[in-house]
């Protein structure tokens, strides 16, 4: 029976979650950057909810299709390149969590009407994700 499991085709899951979990990291990303730059006034509430939705489940999907794969390589638990993955994922979480709570700010207010504190804790979030995304895939793939 697990014979099956570990020669199911996990990797092109995962990969593809990635690029579907790209994809919406790219709509909200845009979406935010004429947010910033004064093009888009505030953005819509139900447009805000559904990008963080699906990037949200798009890494705890990445999470679970990663957690199937260390299972069909437990290996890999020992490997540095691993762990820093790891430590970029969590942070990810961390992150998405802390962008649920600021994101309603686009929603209401336009960027030059926000407070500098405000400013700071968006830029660094997104900051933050940027990073930490980037980390993880070349920890995954250039540094492995």
């Amino acid at each position: 029976m697990l014979e099956i499991f570990y020669s199911l085709p996990l990797t092109p899951l995962h990969i593809s979650v990635l690029l579907f979990t790209f994809y919406w990291i790219i709509k909200s990303d845009h979406a935010g950057f004429k947010w910033i730059l004064g093009k888009s006034e505030t953005l819509k509430q139900t447009d805000l909810d559904k990008y963080h939705k699906f990037v949200f489940w798009g890494l705890l999907a990445m999470i679970a299709t990663g957690l199937l794969l260390l299972a069909q390589k437990p290996y890999k638990i020992d490997d540095f390149n691993f762990k820093i993955k790891m430590f970029f994922v969590f942070c990810l979480f961390i992150n998405a969590i802390i962008i649920g709570k600021l994101m309603n700010i686009a929603a209401e207010k336009s960027f030059k009407d926000i407070s500098k504190s405000q400013k700071f804790k968006l830029i660094l979030s997104g900051s933050v994700s940027t990073f930490c995304w980037l980390g993880a895939f070349l920890s995954a793939t250039i540094f492995k």
